[in-house]
């Protein structure tokens, strides 16, 4: 009998949430993104389903949190045992950390998803579409640093410089302490007032 209620409250919830589900992909469908999460949120906490982790993503997406969606895509795609939802998370996964800029995730995420979709001609665009754009970034990054090494060196060369101007040169110092005598005598004796004999 216990075994029973359990199932039914379980059948309650399950269909609470699908019903749940609906109303958030009607909002979703009507682009009222804001109440589409808060009411995937409700349904979410009914029940962590992949489909309701893939359509929270979905809205989060569109109202431009990239880094929630990304989340949800990755929670979709561990909870879901349906190809082509696992698939398809990825994929949305993949345009999630695109839209970030996380080109090395992004590329990993749309390799992800076909292996399991191999024929999936949209997202081996994405993937080629991300590619060349990490790589465009890992060839910045070079650049970056390659200026920044070079912007170093150059501030170590003038500190160098420096230290350099600010200290005596040897090789002058000696040669100007070994003069003649006779006018260095006489360059004493300028400086210094001449003593007149007196008879």
């Amino acid at each position: 009998l216990l075994l029973l209620v359990l199932c039914f409250d379980v059948t309650l919830d399950a269909q609470a949430a699908h019903r749940a589900l609906r109303i958030c992909n009607k909002a979703y469908k009507d682009k009222d993104f804001v109440k589409a999460k808060a009411k995937y949120n409700e349904a979410l906490e009914a029940e962590n389903s992949a489909k309701g982790n893939y359509n929270m993503g979905n809205a989060l997406y569109e109202g431009g949190d990239y880094e929630e969606a990304a989340k949800k895509y990755e929670e979709a795609a561990s909870l879901s045992d349906d190809p082509v939802i696992t698939s398809s998370a990825y994929r949305n996964l993949g345009d999630a950390q695109y839209q970030q800029e996380n080109y090395k995730e992004s590329v990993e995420a749309y390799k992800q998803s076909l292996r399991i979709n191999p024929d999936d001609n949209e997202t081996k665009y994405n993937l080629s579409k991300a590619i060349r754009r990490l790589r465009q970034q890992q060839e910045q990054q070079q650049q970056d640093q390659q200026n920044q090494d070079q912007q170093d060196q150059d501030q170590q060369d003038q500190d160098q410089q420096q230290q350099g101007e600010g200290q005596p040169q040897q090789g002058n110092s000696d040669q100007e302490s070994q003069g003649d005598p006779q006018q260095d005598q006489q360059q004493q004796q300028d400086g210094q007032p001449q003593e007149q004999d007196q008879p």
